[in-house]
């Protein structure tokens, strides 16, 4: 379990959990932006030329919308992948989730009477899961079942570690129940 790693202070229990590290991946997305951000530049700049015609600077500015999705969802992965973290701190009483990128923090926390499950999920698939960085919470996640709802922590992770980080979540979890 190299990108897991578990603190224990007085009742509270820390799992961090860091991305999968795939410099090919990051070398990918760096090269890929650039590019990206130069032909977006060009294209940006034909859409305001005076000179277009109107159908083609319509078209640029639809390409110009999805071209700016694309910049986006592939910076949050390259930052992700470079910066991220994400925390599952056990409580008594409560669960708290945070994904930490360069400082800036997302937290959930869940009441730990409210939580039906928690187990291994999605694609386990090494192979499948290699070729796909762009969909990262379908494959080797761990899922929290509670009030009808569904929290997936982690992100192509091994089967045995998503096993372990399960275990100790339900007997940190069936710890609670006899204490209280």
């Amino acid at each position: 379990m190299d990108r897991i790693s578990t603190t224990k202070s007085g009742n509270t229990v820390t799992i961090s959990i860091v991305p999968q590290k795939n410099s090919g991946v990051v070398i990918f997305l760096m090269f890929w932006l650039t590019f990206w951000v130069i032909g977006g530049a060009f294209a940006f700049w034909q859409f305001i030329n005076p000179d277009s015609e109107l159908f083609l600077r319509l078209f640029i500015g639809v390409w110009l919308f999805l071209w700016y999705k694309g910049l986006i969802t592939s910076s949050k992965l390259l930052l992700w992948k470079k910066f991220g973290l994400e925390k599952i701190i056990l409580e008594p009483n409560k669960l708290v989730h945070k994904i930490i990128v360069m400082n800036k923090e997302k937290t959930e926390a869940i009441e730990s009477s409210l939580i039906d499950s928690v187990k291994a999920s999605g694609s386990f698939d090494d192979d499948k899961n290699q070729l796909n960085f762009f969909d990262e919470q379908s494959q080797g996640t761990i899922a929290i079942d509670y009030d009808n709802k569904r929290l997936k922590v982690g992100s192509k992770l091994k089967e045995t570690e998503a096993d372990k980080v399960a275990q100790l979540i339900n007997g940190y979890l069936q710890d609670q129940l006899k204490i209280n």
